[in-house]
């Protein structure tokens, strides 16, 4: 069988990673969709085809709307030529704009889609593409901004992972301490969040709510501490792969 996986910005394009290296593992085509930012994250889609589509950001301006809109359409007729030539069996969505299209002509050809969300709250375009999706994987077992009339075609399945990520399990965790940070949340979580649990004085958000990828800002001591637990993950030997 012959995947499409669509995935733009860089939250969306780990697990698709790791779906790719799964499905090519058991003999399955892959081809990657993503934008000019996607196709130059570092290591990842090793081997796998990557074909860039046009996917312009739908702001709150009318002329970048337009703009917005004028792009969408001009990627969704790209990716329908690209699929009479190589016709996918299905086509996975990650979220990000670039998906958009992609999936978007996959409806209109009857071809199945899946959108996976990686995060407790649907995001902009995988809202925008819900209605019309054969199936929405989900990582948490409720997620917020799903119509119910979309439940039952919502399946938990969690988040694909790496294999490289995977094997930091093995590796002793540093001890916690005061800043250490006990849980992370994607920005998409923190937008839904009141802005009194976001933020607080000062901007110590971050290491007194134990959250360091949502907030932007954060105490001297809380960005040490997170520089130090990046490069733990950086110069582990399990990331060479």
């Amino acid at each position: 069988m012959n995947f499409v996986l669509a995935a733009g910005g860089p939250g969306p394009h780990g697990p698709a990673h790791a779906l790719a290296a799964e499905l090519r593992k058991r003999g399955h085509g892959v081809l990657l969709i993503t934008d000019d930012r996607g196709a130059r994250f570092p290591g990842l889609f090793q081997g796998v085809p990557v074909h860039i589509l046009p996917a312009g950001r739908l702001t709150k301006s009318p002329l970048g709307m337009i703009r917005g809109v004028r792009s969408l359409m001009a990627g969704r007729r790209e990716a329908k030529n690209l699929y009479k030539n190589h016709r996918p069996d299905a086509v996975i969505g990650f979220g990000g704009y670039p998906a958009v299209p992609a999936l978007l002509a996959a409806s209109s050809m009857k071809i199945p889609t899946v959108l996976h969300e990686q995060n407790a709250v649907l995001g902009r375009a995988n809202r925008f593409l819900a209605g019309e999706a054969t199936a929405i994987a989900t990582a948490y077992n409720e997620v917020e901004r799903i119509k119910k009339s979309y439940n039952d075609k919502v399946v938990l399945v969690g988040n694909p992972v790496r294999e490289a990520i995977a094997k930091l399990g093995e590796v002793p965790f540093p001890p916690f301490d005061e800043y250490a940070p006990s849980r992370s949340s994607s920005p998409a979580e923190a937008k839904a969040r009141p802005s009194s649990a976001r933020s607080c004085r000062k901007g110590w958000a971050c290491y007194r709510r134990r959250c360091v990828f949502a907030c932007r800002s954060c105490s001297s001591a809380a960005r040490t501490t997170s520089t130090r637990y990046a490069s733990a993950i950086r110069n582990s030997a399990f990331l060479q792969s």
